[in-house]
């Protein structure tokens, strides 16, 4: 939901997303089964629009039964098309549950570090973000330090890769 209020704030016509989600945040109300409001997010939005056949939305979801290179898939869909701009939206639960609890809506077959740090560090150099929100994190959730550091690293690896694409400037010069 933080990220509607970032759209809003950016006033960008066409405004492209790059969603990391273990959760695709468009359920209906009678499709939700755990009145968990923040799951039917982009379905609010997204159920006024007439035509939602002519907006493309894709997804890479991750699997138990076979391990995803959502790098390499996500390098492809970046290469497919423009997203720019971009508004990024990371909920931490796109990790694989196999590194603790980061909130009460654990993802088998998610993102392992490695590849979500390759992943941010990916998205600047295909689009142009124009904000980045960090949010699904509940830090008393059982394994919050971990979990922290993991983020750190991977908005780290965003940020550089912003100074990368001369999207970012260090300098604090006009």
């Amino acid at each position: 939901m933080a990220s509607v209020g970032a759209a809003c704030g950016l006033n960008i016509k066409d405004l492209g997303f790059i969603y990391f989600d273990a959760h695709d945040d468009l359920d209906s109300p009678d499709m939700n089964e755990n009145g968990y409001f923040d799951a039917m997010g982009l379905y609010a939005a997204w159920r006024e629009l007439e035509n939602l056949d002519q907006h493309r939305m894709t997804s890479i979801w991750g699997e138990t039964e076979r391990k995803v290179d959502f790098t390499a898939e996500l390098k492809k869909h970046l290469e497919s098309g423009s997203y720019s701009p971009a508004l990024v939206h990371l909920d931490l639960d796109v990790l694989d549950e196999s590194y603790g609890k980061v909130n009460d809506y654990p993802s088998p077959g998610g993102m392992f570090e490695e590849e979500l740090v390759a992943c941010m560090g990916l998205v600047p150099q295909k689009a142009t973000p124009k904000s980045l929100t960090v949010c699904s994190f509940d830090p008393n959730a059982g394994d919050g330090d971990k979990i922290a550091g993991i983020a750190i690293r991977a908005v780290v690896a965003f940020v550089k890769s912003l100074v990368e694409a001369d999207t970012l400037s260090t300098s604090s010069k006009p």
